[in-house]
């Protein structure tokens, strides 16, 4: 495991929220059964089912465990899914993609050497480094398409959802209409979004970002999108769609060591390093490809 790997990671703890600090140990101490502070393969393995070759790689001084520091490595990992080259299988930090595969349900990656060497099969021979396409990606998904594309899933999954998923969403845009006319001011969304605690979404900005009509208000198909993205993708996303809808022509990029130890001055919060960062664009552009599908696929139903 590249020490780059090892480095991403503990900025990734040490620089994050305290409710990242605190779900990492919170999960750690869930698996730890035995209390002994480490974790044995048979723990790792029942809560991830991962191989022994996985557990290997994380396991750095080899004695059959994860410590604590171990553990945050492979939370890392499997929160933002490190990158291997599909041909010498070593992890990667600057890597060629398969720019057809990119959007796909895999990516296809390969290591310098690999790819400079012409080391591999493979069915597509377009590639681009990630950080270039990283680049690429960014400028080129304006935040109003972002959005578009969240609302269109958010959409095709509350057609096809149960009952009582959809009643929770119905309770979902009620606990946030506090006046009752069955639309959502700028002034309730602010409030319910500071109440429970989404303090990066609290801005006018996004409230205007879901106001696809542009009537100043939101109706239940315009808070789908929030009710998705909480309940499917989870909560930790809801920073991520705040990334979405502030990303410029403008990026804000700070080293391992500045991240950690906080040595920097900018008015957000909100970062992400630039693996995890790529794997959401392609994780983004996948369920962009799959939206239309599934909503034609919903049409024959109605």
């Amino acid at each position: 495991m590249e020490e780059i790997f090892r480095e991403t990671a503990m900025a990734y703890y040490n620089g994050g929220s305290e409710e990242l600090e605190q779900d990492i140990k919170k999960r750690f101490n869930e698996l730890d059964k035995d209390g002994d502070g480490v974790l044995g393969m048979q723990e790792l393995r029942n809560a991830y089912n991962c191989s022994n070759e996985v557990f290997m790689i994380f396991d750095r001084d080899n004695n059959g465990t994860l410590d604590f520091q171990e553990f945050i490595y492979f939370y890392y990992a499997t929160k933002n899914r490190w990158h291997w080259c599909h041909e010498c299988k070593v992890t990667v930090t600057t890597f060629f993609t398969c720019v057809q595969c990119f959007g796909g349900s895999s990516s296809f990656n390969l290591c310098c050497e690999c790819y400079s060497g012409r080391k591999f099969t493979h069915n597509h021979s377009l590639f681009v480094d990630n950080l270039s396409l990283l680049e690429k990606q960014r400028q080129s998904s304006p935040e109003r398409d972002s959005m578009e594309s969240l609302s269109k899933i958010a959409t095709a999954y509350y057609s096809k959802a149960s009952e009582q998923v959809k009643q929770l969403a119905i309770k979902f845009f009620h606990s946030m209409d506090t006046n009752g006319d069955g639309r959502i001011s700028l002034h309730e969304f602010l409030s319910f979004m500071t109440q429970e605690g989404y303090s990066q979404m609290s801005k006018p900005q996004f409230f205007r970002e879901l106001d696809k009509d542009g009537t100043n208000t939101l109706d239940f198909e315009e808070v789908l999108t929030l009710f998705y993205v909480r309940r499917v993708e989870g909560a930790s996303a809801m920073a991520v769609v705040a990334f979405l809808l502030e990303s410029n022509a403008h990026s804000f990029c700070v080293c391992f060591d500045c991240y950690r130890n906080n040595t920097y001055i900018h008015e957000q919060c909100s970062f992400l390093d630039n693996f995890a960062l790529l794997e959401m664009k392609r994780q983004e552009a996948l369920k962009a490809k799959m939206a239309p599908e599934s909503e034609s696929q919903y049409e024959q139903y109605e």
